[in-house]
């Protein structure tokens, strides 16, 4: 859409640069799910012998970081072509601030992974903790997060 919106060399080359990226990442996350455990049986027999990765390590590099920078570039990339756009001042910012309305979705992805690393680190807690305060906020934020990234 991006490249529809501004077809310059510059959107080109970033929306390649970010696709092939994003591509990369997908395949190196299927690759890290499915080879999470020796052997990947472990995956599904818990009762089996074998070994698995730590899930929140797994998910942070997998899944959380790499999920913020990319959306975090997607939302940088108009940018420049916005400012070089021969409109007054106010229309540029109001073109710019409707492309960051996609801001939502890192505020969620950060959240997101504030919520899974808050969950990590309570299941490894002494038992403790009431897990019914997390609820609280724990469904709304997996619905809003998964809602945003669509």
């Amino acid at each position: 859409m991006y490249y529809r919106i501004f077809p310059t060399r510059f959107m080109k080359w970033g929306c390649a640069i970010l696709g092939t990226v994003t591509a990369l990442w997908a395949v190196s996350t299927l690759f890290a799910c499915v080879f999470q455990c020796t052997p990947i049986q472990r995956s599904w027999q818990l009762d089996g012998q074998g070994t698995c990765v730590d899930t929140l390590a797994l998910y942070i590099g997998t899944t959380g970081v790499p999920n913020l920078v990319t959306d975090f570039a997607l939302l940088c990339l108009p940018m420049y072509e916005v400012y070089k756009l021969h409109t007054p001042t106010g229309q540029k910012v109001a073109l710019a601030a409707s492309f960051f309305l996609g801001a939502m979705v890192i505020v969620a992805d950060i959240f997101k992974l504030q919520v899974w690393v808050e969950l990590y680190i309570s299941d490894h807690r002494p038992r403790n903790l009431d897990l019914r305060s997390l609820g609280t906020y724990i469904l709304p934020t997996i619905s809003w997060s998964t809602f945003a990234t669509w």
